[in-house]
């Protein structure tokens, strides 16, 4: 239950901010980092660009929290002010928001529509640069590899063949000198 409340509070910060609040749900992530630090500031800085109210940083917050013992439940969650405030969209501003966001996916869309023949050549033509850098890299890279192996070989060998004559050296009497340090 506390996963699905911490996944319903990401989609409502997607829906509320338009943007993810971080890529993955992991400390290797830094916006999620962010968020799960005592100090959240550094978290909503990156967002400082979209106005959300102190009330819905807080249910965010108090719902994605990285411990789950320590998340709201879901009584909490709809007794929270975020959601009980009377200063909600009424229905034709929720009807104004949502034919603007359409109309942003629209235009999104067209756009990828109205892509001409001459740009998908362009891309084309760019693309088959970016394989030959790549197949040129690749092939100094294994270039690379051969020499370093050979090198690893040489050296491992070279420490094979000490050892060994070291061990007759030991068989006959022979003892190395201690360096003094």
């Amino acid at each position: 239950m506390k996963a699905d409340l911490f996944s319903s509070a990401t989609t409502l910060f997607l829906m509320v901010m338009q943007s993810p609040p971080f890529r993955r749900a992991h400390q290797k992530d830094p916006y999620f980092k962010r968020l799960c630090a005592s100090d959240r500031k550094p978290f909503w800085n990156i967002f400082k660009s979209i106005s959300s109210s102190a009330d819905f940083r807080d249910l965010f917050e108090a719902a994605t929290r990285r411990d789950p013992e320590e998340r709201l439940g879901l009584r909490h969650i709809l007794e929270h002010p975020w959601l009980t405030s009377e200063d909600k969209l009424t229905i034709e501003d929720l009807r104004h928001e949502i034919t603007k966001r359409y109309e942003v996916v629209e235009k999104a869309v067209r756009y990828k529509q109205d892509m001409t023949q001459e740009t998908v050549i362009e891309v084309e033509d760019q693309s088959e640069a970016i394989i030959e850098m790549a197949m040129k890299d690749h092939e100094e890279f294994e270039a690379l590899r051969v020499q370093a192996t050979e090198e690893i070989g040489s050296y491992i060998n070279k420490k094979i063949r000490l050892r060994r004559d070291l061990k007759k050296m030991k068989g006959v009497g022979f003892t190395p000198k201690q360096q003094e340090v």
